[in-house]
């Protein structure tokens, strides 16, 4: 359900800047508008973290990622994944950051493929 996900998506936004907010990181920039894959950019001291955000409905680290988020994931070493499990839950949501190096080694799935005839 479309209202599900949206929903989904901006409270997995709100865990993900509480808590990065609680460990001394400042929020930069909201960057979800701009299409650069990831959502906020948090700084502390003289470092980056460059932030994708996940808002999962259920218990299990199960996600897509957009080819942007992919390639950063494999070539940006400031980037990492706040997937927020649980996020609609009446219960506290789970906060879990996901590394690069995990994103990596993770199993991978082809959901689909963009075809165009010439």
């Amino acid at each position: 359900d479309q209202t599900a996900r949206r929903l989904a998506e901006i409270r997995g936004i709100k865990y993900a800047i509480r808590s990065l907010t609680a460990d001394g990181w400042v929020l930069e920039r909201d960057c979800q508008q701009d299409g650069v894959g990831y959502d906020l950019l948090f700084k502390r001291e003289d470092r980056l973290l460059k932030v994708e955000v996940k808002g999962i409905q259920g218990p299990a680290l199960i996600f897509n990622l957009t080819p942007k988020e992919w390639w950063r994931a494999t070539t940006d070493p400031d980037w990492i994944l706040v997937a927020v499990t649980g996020v609609l839950s009446p219960l506290e949501p789970k906060v879990n950051v996901v590394t690069r190096q995990q994103i990596a080694s993770s199993r991978r799935m082809a959901l689909g493929y963009r075809t165009w005839i010439d």
